[in-house]
């Protein structure tokens, strides 16, 4: 069958880096139309007739009815649907901030019985595949590839030919991110400290979006800039009007992250930074340390790394225009388009899955939604005394 259109359904306020990573522009490139199968919150059972695919956001389960009279709908009329997802949300580390508020410990039954019931799961990397194929015997591997009409793949020395460098101007040393991402950071506190203390006045640095850990809050040359935007093509352009000289790219090293890819080190490297990432996981598959980024392990290693490319210009634009090259040649979308294609048409082929029965694997991830709810439980307990003692 061809894959010409596939029914969207899930709500978002603004196209997230989620929705351009994970189907609006693969679509694109493989020229798939994409439509909303809502309207308002209803689903729109006309445009899902008309799709080969339904295609639903990692959030949507949580709308329990809706999405049930979906699955519903589907049977009835032999479409599959497929979950994409991109975090192991399941088994979020008890430090990640999402499971101190409890932000997803409502949802997790919801999310568990999707992955049991669908047809198909799309995932990013090997990692998750291994751990959605626990519930579902049908997962495919679409991993996330930068998009060049979104995030120019040029390298800041190229655009800047015949520019002079101001001597006296400070290196700039940037993070960005969610506010998740504060473990991540601290992972490095310690290192950015002693950079600074070393370097004085001459080097600064900036967590945009990213909330600074305590070690961080009152030390000179550290500043932090709210999330520039949801919406991303407005935060692709308000990142890269950003002006830095080092992208730095921590991740803790726990099996959450593993789920993680390297849109970061994209990001940073499409924005013209020279990247320094952590030396395991997603970092660590697409930097060769020294020719397109550099990796570091440890206080020491994070340190010297920083001070390399504080001490050369010409080593950050080396690395960068490499960097550059090397996700234009192996994860620029508008060359792996047709994985989507390829993936979709089989998931068609396969048609409506039949359901195993439960696994004791479901079973313990029962056990540990009861966990995250008791942790929401408590973060909600907290905010309630302090709100009383404030009044």
């Amino acid at each position: 069958m061809t894959i010409n259109q596939i029914a969207l359904v899930g709500e978002t306020e603004f196209k997230t880096a989620f929705d351009y990573y994970r189907y609006i522009s693969p679509c694109n490139y493989a020229g798939i139309r994409v439509v909303n199968a809502l309207s308002g919150s209803y689903l729109d059972f006309e445009k899902l007739k008309r799709s080969q695919i339904i295609l639903v956001t990692r959030d949507e389960p949580k709308r329990f009815c809706r999405f049930q009279i979906l699955l519903a709908f589907s049977r009835l009329h032999g479409i599959p649907v497929i979950l994409d997802m991109d975090d192991e949300i399941l088994n979020l580390p008890k430090s990640h901030p999402d499971f101190i508020s409890g932000f997803y410990a409502d949802s997790l039954p919801a999310i568990l019985a999707a992955m049991y019931s669908v047809d198909a799961i799309t995932v990013t990397n090997e990692h998750l595949r291994n751990y959605a194929s626990r519930y579902n015997d049908n997962v495919v591997i679409l991993p996330n590839y930068l998009d060049p009409a979104i995030w120019p793949l040029s390298s800041k020395a190229d655009r800047e030919i015949g520019h002079t460098e101001d001597a006296e101007k400070k290196i700039t040393i940037v993070y960005s991110g969610s506010n998740t991402h504060s473990p991540d950071l601290n992972e490095i506190a310690e290192s950015i400290i002693s950079i600074l203390n070393e370097f004085k006045e001459q080097v600064i640095f900036k967590s945009i979006g990213v909330p600074l850990p305590k070690s961080m809050t009152d030390v000179k040359g550290i500043s932090y800039i709210s999330h520039l935007s949801y919406d991303f093509r407005e935060y692709s352009r308000l990142l890269r009007e950003e002006s830095a000289d080092i992208a730095v790219a921590p991740l803790n090293n726990n099996n959450f992250n593993m789920s993680k890819s390297p849109v970061k080190y994209f990001e940073y490297s499409s924005a013209g930074w020279p990247v320094i990432a952590s030396d395991w996981g997603p970092y660590k598959e697409v930097i060769k340390h020294g020719f397109n980024g550099l990796l570091a392990s440890d206080k020491a290693g994070w340190m010297a790394c920083l001070h390399e490319l504080i001490m050369s210009k010409e080593k950050r634009d080396n690395l960068n225009h490499n960097a550059v090259q090397t996700i234009d040649n192996f994860y620029n979308i508008s060359k792996h388009s047709r994985e989507w294609l390829s993936a979709y048409e089989s998931i068609v082929r396969s048609g409506i899955r039949r359901k195993p029965k439960v696994s004791l694997q479901i079973l313990e991830e029962i056990k540990n939604i009861a966990i995250a709810l008791e942790a929401k439980d408590r973060f909600k307990q907290v905010h309630e005394q302090s709100d009383g003692l404030d009044e």
